[in-house]
């Protein structure tokens, strides 16, 4: 998942069939984690925010939920034309 962020340029995150607070909370902390090793400039940080994917991770494992990812390319208008921007989607969802 790590990795996965690392490549990506933005997140988009969704949720599916756990409207609960507790599973809204949960992909609230899932798109910080994320967002985090994006966003880390240094091992430090990386290390940091591996961390708390892992641990995301484990909630999302101990509430009986599921993750799925996938990278996109997105095509975006900018100042110098067209160009391609790496999107992590991520999808969270209760297990039936």
């Amino acid at each position: 998942m790590t990795a996965l962020a690392r490549e990506g340029r933005l997140v988009e995150l969704g949720l599916e069939g756990g409207g609960s607070r507790a599973a809204r909370l949960l992909a609230a902390d899932l798109e910080v984690a994320l967002s985090s090793a994006m966003d880390a400039d240094s091992p430090i940080e990386l290390t940091q925010a591996r961390l708390l994917i892992d641990a995301v991770l484990a909630r999302v494992v101990s509430q009986g939920m599921r993750l799925s990812a996938e990278m996109t390319d997105m095509d975006v208008q900018g100042v110098l034309g067209m160009s391609k921007m790496a999107v992590l989607t991520a999808v969270l969802s209760a297990t039936d």
